[in-house]
């Protein structure tokens, strides 16, 4: 992740940005994942997301951060009034590796958690640099056309948050969730 982390940092700062100029309302959690796991931002309007700077660190563990950040969403949504409660809920990882760190959560554990979290509308994206990344997604539940792969350059890492911004601009409107149409 460090040779693209400023474009990722600019990718998510864009991306933003045009969540807060779409209609309806936005609000955003940001969870930073490596061998650690933490929410560095949010749940806040789009508009109001503090700067976020990428600042890469270690190994990926994928399947923990699916899995707490997935655990994390569920439990701030639940405690939100129900007349609160966002009408949908859009869930979008950007990995530059596979798995490779795990420790709290197993495959099918993510899997069911994705499954569930379908079932009640949620939908989910996935942007990799790595291509074996891709396939673990699309493993877990993650549809294939909101799933995704990007090359370390500048150009193709913002080119993938400006596709993945737009999908979920068209989402928000009704449209599914779909990466492929970008």
């Amino acid at each position: 992740m460090r040779p693209i982390a400023e474009d990722m940092t600019g990718g998510i700062a864009q991306m933003l940005a045009d969540q807060a100029a779409a209609p309806g309302t936005a609000t955003v959690s940001i969870y930073q994942f490596d061998d650690h796991f933490e929410r560095v931002s949010g749940p806040d309007p789009a508009a109001d997301v503090p700067a976020y700077t990428l600042r890469p660190r270690g190994t990926t563990a994928l399947l923990d951060a699916f899995g707490r950040s997935i655990t994390e969403t569920v439990e701030l949504v639940e405690a939100l009034a129900e007349d609160h409660r966002p009408e949908k809920v859009i869930f979008a990882v950007v990995t530059d590796g596979a798995e490779n760190a795990s420790r709290e959560w197993t495959r099918a554990a993510v899997m069911q958690a994705i499954a569930e979290r379908q079932a009640a509308g949620w939908e989910f994206a996935f942007l990799s640099a790595d291509l074996a990344a891709l396939g673990e997604a699309r493993d877990l539940g993650v549809a294939a056309r909101s799933s995704a792969t990007f090359g370390r350059t500048r150009a193709q890492t913002r080119g993938a948050f400006a596709g993945l911004s737009r999908s979920i601009a068209r989402s928000r409107s009704g449209a599914p969730l779909d990466l492929d149409g970008s």
